[in-house]
């Protein structure tokens, strides 16, 4: 019997090893290591732009790729600029002013890629303003009271998920599931109220399908919603 439970307490302790070596991922610092992008890319394409005085740009923000088109943001100029997959100039988005389906500022810019569409969320009027592949303007929707956001992406449902890591008392600063009305339909991670700013960087990172990961900084760890479900991924040992 003292055997078997031995066996017993020696499984149990392999089992922990086991998960807390699947779920951490140490790093660090101090060792400097070299990786050779070939190893992580199997091919590297140049795209030339076509140009003009017209649709020079500025300061690249974003860059999205769907569907033959090449999307690409510039917050200086306030515009975002359509290419074709080749570098053709198709078309660009700058609608400036406080109109319908005009903006003050691209403050955050999401492609939603099933339904292509392109959305831009203007901070001053507190707005999202959707257009179509072609650059043209599809629809506008206010966001809600307490509603401010500094990055978010869509989801297959027609949903939209927020993030809102800039400290402000007014604001709400979580990560939550908004409808097509931009209705609040579920809260899927709260600031901790024992940490001054919120605990996410400032961006939501698409992957694959409804999937959505995000960096939690002060937890060091990463998190991914799928399907309105968050579960933890990842956490990081930094020692540097």
């Amino acid at each position: 019997m003292k055997k078997e439970f031995v066996v017993l307490v020696l499984l149990v302790i392999a089992l922990f090893s086991c998960n807390k070596q699947k779920i951490g991922i140490e790093i660090d610092f101090s060792k400097k290591q070299q990786c050779k992008l070939s190893s992580i890319v199997d091919s590297v394409q140049t795209i030339q732009l076509e140009t003009s005085p017209e649709y020079l740009i500025g300061r690249v923000d974003a860059f999205y790729k769907d569907d033959g088109c090449l999307f690409i943001a510039d917050k200086r100029q306030k515009t975002v600029f359509i290419f074709s997959e080749n570098g053709k100039y198709i078309n660009k988005i700058s609608s400036v002013g406080r109109g319908v389906g005009e903006y003050m500022s691209t403050t955050v810019v999401c492609l939603d890629k099933f339904k292509k569409r392109f959305n831009i969320y203007d901070e001053y009027q507190k707005k999202i303003i959707t257009y179509n592949y072609n650059g043209d303007f599809v629809a506008e929707r206010l966001l809600k009271d307490k509603m401010m956001m500094s990055s978010f992406c869509a989801f297959d449902n027609g949903h939209y998920l927020f993030m809102k890591p800039g400290y402000h008392p007014y604001y709400d600063n979580d990560i939550w599931e908004v409808d097509s009305l931009l209705n609040v339909v579920e809260v899927h991670k709260k600031h901790n109220s024992k940490y001054k700013f919120p605990l996410y960087q400032p961006n939501l990172f698409c992957g694959y399908g409804n999937k959505v990961s995000f960096y939690d900084f002060y937890e060091n760890k990463i998190y991914s919603i799928n399907e309105s479900k968050i579960q933890f991924v990842h956490k990081f040992h930094i020692k540097q």
